[in-house]
């Protein structure tokens, strides 16, 4: 059975988040949980905390992962990642999986200045939609691939908005694709990897 765009993502990501030697793992929008289960799956992590401002989801990811919050393996917060929550102190990584590109630009930058201003990770994963794909779905131009998302940006962009974030927050940057290559347009899912 061939892996949904989705499934190559959250594995890639889990498995860049396990090559760093992390134990400690806050997943930032992480909805009803995908991205929580898979990483609930590497015994390498410790601790995994889900943080999420929609209260609907959060009660799906309690049920779901109701024996990892009894022992507590797992943490399931209510906040916003524009705002610091003070029980997320110190994360060795964090991971925004297709979570930017919902955030209108002044709460996108709020966020970049939680995440890599007031946490400071020792690893970050950001992955968003290569809007240059997007024809490749049989988009229009200036269509998105979802109507909640207030942006959708090309490689150049999103290699740019990663590598000034990287500069003034003192990270070390590698920027790539997940799913299937194209020659002209590159991969469906950007990502960049911050390492302090």
């Amino acid at each position: 059975m061939h892996a949904t765009l989705h499934d190559q993502r959250i594995a890639f990501v889990s498995g860049l988040i396990i090559d760093t030697g992390a134990t400690d793992v806050v997943d930032l929008g992480c909805g009803a949980g995908r991205v929580l289960a898979s990483l609930l799956r590497q015994s390498q992590l410790e601790r995994v905390t889900g943080l999420d401002r929609e209260a609907t989801a959060l009660a799906v990811g309690r049920g779901e992962f109701a024996a990892a919050v009894a022992c507590g393996r797992l943490r399931l917060l209510g906040g916003d990642i524009t705002v610091p929550h003070a029980a997320i102190v110190a994360p060795q990584a964090i991971t925004l999986v297709e979570v930017i590109e919902h955030l209108p630009p002044q709460r996108l930058s709020a966020a970049e200045h939680v995440v890599f201003g007031h946490y400071r990770p020792e690893t970050a994963v950001v992955t968003t939609p290569n809007v240059e794909y997007n024809p490749l779905y049989g988009l229009q131009p200036g269509q998105r691939r979802d109507p909640d998302h207030r942006f959708e940006w090309p490689r150049a962009r999103f290699r740019a908005w990663a590598s000034g974030l990287a500069r003034r927050h003192g990270y070390r940057l590698q920027v790539g694709g997940i799913g299937e290559p194209h020659a002209d347009v590159g991969q469906p899912t950007q990502y960049a990897l911050f390492r302090r």
